[in-house]
């Protein structure tokens, strides 16, 4: 996607904490816990952001979101990665994330100092547009 944008603020969104994710659920199991504090070494770009908004939100001016939840690798990369909620559904934001999630490193220790390997971690991000609706 060229940069179309030109006039569209794009503004991407990440927290760390699932406190901050409102109305998503624990998923978690015993031998995968969930960290809450982590430690980014490599995030996706802007531009990287800008050529994976979801055409059919962009067509119509759409701002939106998603969670997806991803096991840690042991260096650093995300897989597993799997859809928690999108909004508004049916506009792709949920595809957008899960491609973005290749983009993000861990640290070998999150914000706690505990090891990050084998673990999961949340990655709520928001697509803006500005003058968008939601």
């Amino acid at each position: 996607m060229s940069f179309r944008l030109k006039s569209a603020l794009l503004v991407i969104v990440l927290t760390g904490t699932v406190a901050s994710v409102a109305g998503a659920e624990d998923s978690v199991t015993a031998s995968a816990t969930l960290i809450a504090h982590p430690v980014w070494q490599r995030m996706p770009t802007g531009r990287d952001v800008a050529s994976h908004y979801p055409e059919k939100a962009l067509s119509a001016g759409l701002s939106g979101g998603a969670i997806v939840e991803c096991k840690v690798t042991p260096k650093g990369r995300l897989q597993s990665c799997t859809l928690i909620s999108e909004t508004p559904e049916g506009y792709d934001f949920g595809k957008a994330v899960l491609k973005l999630a290749y983009f993000f490193k861990m640290a070998e220790v999150d914000g706690d100092g505990a090891p990050t390997t084998g673990r999961l971690v949340r990655l709520p991000l928001e697509f803006n547009l500005s003058g968008g609706t939601r």
